[in-house]
């Protein structure tokens, strides 16, 4: 019928395939199979097999980069792996912690600490380090990148934002905020 209800629409996409039955029983018994297999894998595994199945960073090295001349392509990857590693450890596990204290919520943006104008925030417009905080809110903001040092706007969030007060912040600090100022704890 029309508008697709519930007529069968097989002759439009033509026949599907049919297992036979001993397809079937073949596919059951495999699966049953690979289960048990893999709970019996799981346990007879010692580190040393699991590092042998997963290969070793030179052989990724060389499914990445087969063209590779010596240890150049090796040294380049483990420096983009590390440098990467690096960043995301920094983003991670040092966040800036932030609480509102104010009666109002209060409108967070941080920005690079090398932006005279602080028009696009880290992260992009709307991106991860701009936050609105009501009243008594908690945030933790994990800048991208390896920066240390950010500019910290403060608005009153409007149809036009209103700025409040602007500062400069560190990864690992905790800042509570105020209608008008906000207080730093260096360590965290």
């Amino acid at each position: 019928g029309e508008g697709g209800g519930g007529g069968s629409s097989s002759s439009a996409r033509g026949p599907r395939p049919m297992r036979s039955s001993d397809e079937d029983e073949v596919a059951h018994a495999a699966d049953g199979d690979d289960s048990e297999h893999r709970a019996k894998s799981a346990e007879a595994i010692g580190l040393e097999e699991m590092r042998a199945l997963t290969g070793s960073y030179q052989q990724l090295v060389e499914d990445v980069c087969p063209l590779a001349s010596g240890n150049t392509g090796a040294a380049a990857l483990a420096a983009k792996c590390t440098e990467k590693g690096d960043r995301v450890l920094v983003q991670k596990t040092q966040p800036i912690h932030f609480i509102n204290q104010a009666s109002m919520p209060l409108k967070i943006c941080l920005f690079t600490e090398d932006d005279p104008l602080c028009a696009i925030p880290v992260g992009g417009i709307g991106g991860s380090c701009v936050v609105i905080l009501g009243p008594g809110i908690r945030a933790q903001l994990r800048p991208p990148g390896l920066g240390k040092r950010f500019q910290l706007k403060v608005l009153e969030p409007h149809l036009m934002d209103t700025l409040k007060y602007k500062v400069t912040v560190e990864r690992n600090m905790s800042v509570q905020l105020r209608s008008h100022e906000c207080s730093i704890d260096r360590a965290r």
